[in-house]
């Protein structure tokens, strides 16, 4: 089964967000499990082209109004995965990976475009076109078209996967038109976003997936749909949920050289190193049985870090740490560097994207703390879980998914809170603390989490039998 994977990041070439893991590892877990896969995404201008030994396949005209526009395609191999990375004056227009939206519309049209002529120009056609978010949701309109001009392409169906449904692209839609690329319409696509990217691929994939079961579940709603519940609902029969997975090759704290002291859970005692040698380099007071809190998250209203501090404040006589990392919106920035500042003798604030400190706080940290209003998935919870950082998670999408709450199994793995508010974090954090007061329980949790296997062998299945099914439909 021949499958061309559309992505805007991808691991090890460009990581901004969780999707560049998902679409670096998912690939190489699936061409394991026997699929032909291409990989396609920009030639963005940070990535080093001489470490990954790029040859330039193919120079193919790309019709722009009455214009056509030069793309150049290089190809490389990581691992068992061929990589396709487009280059041209609309991806070198738009250096990052996300910037302003009619520019990175511009950049990603052009490369989903640019890589489905050259699956023409070296005849390889394939079977699944999987897109991924509102970037490449032109390859699945694009499909479409093909399908009806081309014997060729005939066969090819469509999925589109939503990692985030509250990003649709706003301020693509002016694009299109220069690409001559005509809109799908519905009576339940509102008129206000019916011309935005995401939409459209909702609207003309052939299926429909995102990251969990249970935010499949909640983006039918109004509460989570964004104004395309209606359409995601009228979809259910199309629509599937399947989690992501971590790498455990990638992830392993009995291996990862990024931290002091490697671990298992056969060791676990040796963990304790990694929370003394993070105290150190914060410069925080080491006294081991005071909970060290972690936080690895964009800074970003969906992530709900606004109901940290309130909650953090109402622990009363506990004792605590807390270190958080990330960047986002200037807002929070703000505030959690006045907390930081009012608290100077247990919180430390890292206002910067540093995946080795990251590891270091998975790694050295008691608790992992995940307020998020909604989660499609996430992937915070999977790593903190592999490394014995026990999560603090709201229920709701693929954290509900992933994190087994204490009190109500036997092997449970975090503490999980039903409300986005403060007063509900705090309560999770309390249940939390009442275990970490007694070694044995805790560590037991730890040790639940350590031995959860998250690695994407059962998701890359399920998407092999998900192509299988959607290989199968007719679409004439």
């Amino acid at each position: 089964m021949k499958t061309l994977f559309f992505a805007a990041e991808a691991t090890p070439f460009i990581k901004v967000g969780g999707l560049a893991d998902v679409a670096g590892e998912l690939p190489h877990a699936l061409a394991q499990l026997g699929l032909d896969v291409r990989l396609c995404m920009p030639l963005h201008s940070t990535i080093d082209r001489q470490q990954y030994q790029l040859k330039e396949l193919l120079v193919l005209p790309i019709k722009h109004g009455s214009m056509a526009i030069e793309a150049r395609i290089f190809e490389t191999r990581i691992r068992d995965v061929v990589v396709w990375l487009v280059d041209g004056a609309p991806v070198q227009a738009a250096p990052e990976v996300y910037g302003e939206v009619v520019a990175d519309a511009n950049k990603y049209i052009f490369t989903a475009l640019a890589a489905l002529q050259a699956c023409d120009r070296v005849n390889w056609i394939p079977d699944i076109l999987h897109a991924h978010d509102w970037h490449t949701a032109v390859a699945v309109m694009q499909l479409v078209i093909l399908r009806a001009e081309s014997i060729a392409w005939r066969n090819t169906r469509s999925l589109f996967t939503i990692h985030n449904l509250a990003y649709m692209g706003a301020g693509a839609q002016e694009v299109f038109i220069d690409y001559g690329l005509p809109l799908g319409d519905s009576p339940l696509l509102p008129d206000s976003i019916s011309a935005l990217p995401l939409p459209q691929g909702v609207l003309q994939a052939d299926w429909v997936s995102t990251v969990s079961p249970t935010y499949a579940k909640e983006i039918r709603t109004p509460e989570y749909g964004a104004g395309l519940e209606s359409l995601v609902g009228a979809r259910s029969d199309t629509l599937s949920g399947i989690i992501n997975g971590i790498d455990p090759e990638v992830w392993d704290p009995a291996s990862d050289a990024a931290i002091p002291q490697v671990f298992s859970v056969a060791n676990l005692p040796a963990r304790q190193t990694n929370k003394r040698a993070l105290r150190n380099e914060l410069k925080l007071e080491d006294r081991q049985r005071i909970p060290l809190f972690g936080v690895v998250s964009r800074l970003d209203a969906q992530k709900g870090l606004d109901l940290l501090w309130s909650a953090i404040d109402g622990l009363g006589d506990h004792e605590w740490q807390l270190v958080l990392l990330g960047t986002g919106d200037p807002a929070l920035e703000r505030e959690a560097r006045e907390y930081a500042a009012q608290n100077p003798e247990r919180v430390r604030v890292i206002l910067s994207f540093d995946p080795i400190m990251a590891r270091k706080i998975y790694a050295g940290c008691d608790m992992l703390l995940i307020p998020s209003r909604y989660e499609p998935c996430g992937l915070t919870q999977l790593i903190a879980m592999r490394y014995g950082c026990v999560p603090i998670a709201r229920e709701t999408g693929g954290l509900a998914d992933t994190v087994m709450d204490v009190d109500r199994v036997t092997s449970g793995t975090g503490f999980l809170f039903e409300k986005p508010t403060s007063s509900d974090l705090r309560k999770a954090i309390l249940r939390a603390l009442k275990y970490y007061k007694r070694k044995d329980a805790w560590q037991q949790v730890q040790r639940s989490g350590m031995k959860m296997d998250f690695s994407w062998g059962d998701s890359a299945a399920e998407y092999v039998g998900l192509y299988q099914q959607i290989g199968s439909r007719d679409v004439s």
